[in-house]
């Protein structure tokens, strides 16, 4: 079973995918820290020399080879459900979790840590809170047509990771 987590930046995928990885005894794969690996250089590196849509596709390309994987937690960028056919593809070959966060709460955690995101590096307060809202509205309809809505700051992974093995066990349905 493969388990897909999306949501926008900061929305704590990664740090919410390791724990629900290590509570299940399978990998965890973050697809941003796996493109840069087989890149040799990072995101922002990538965006500055190749651009958005190049990054795009290495996305698109390294979701494809997660397909045959099992047993294992992939934490997608908060993009990679909104360009080409990737959300389906989602869909079919695995559970797709959306770490859904409030603006707020998205705000205070990425206007400390902007330097290390291209797609927000530089911005004001009142323009990341804007970059914020029209880019969520934005990604939102992608995002909601996931398996699972969870709300990582109410819902614990070791709750999560209970469903999941349940449905991995072929028990039950996550709800």
């Amino acid at each position: 079973m493969r388990v897909y987590l999306i949501g926008f930046m900061g929305s704590g995928k990664s740090t919410f995918g390791k724990k629900l990885a290590k509570r299940l005894s399978w990998d965890f794969i973050d697809t941003d820290k796996a493109i840069e690996g087989q890149e040799g250089m990072t995101i922002p590196e990538i965006f500055e020399q190749k651009g958005e849509a190049a990054f795009r596709a290495l996305e698109r390309q390294y979701i494809q080879t997660t397909f045959a994987l099992e047993n294992v937690i992939i934490s997608c960028g908060g993009g990679t459900p909104c360009y080409f056919d990737t959300m389906d593809s989602l869909l079919q070959h695995g559970h797709v979790l959306y770490l859904k966060i409030d603006e707020g709460h998205l705000f205070e955690r990425l206007r400390t840590r902007s330097a290390k995101r291209p797609l927000i590096a530089g911005k004001s307060d009142t323009e990341l809170k804007d970059y914020i809202r029209n880019t969520l509205s934005a990604r939102e309809a992608f995002y909601l047509k996931a398996h699972q809505i969870i709300d990582p700051t109410s819902v614990k992974a070791k709750f999560v990771a209970e469903q999941i093995q349940k449905k991995s066990d072929g028990r039950h349905h996550i709800k």
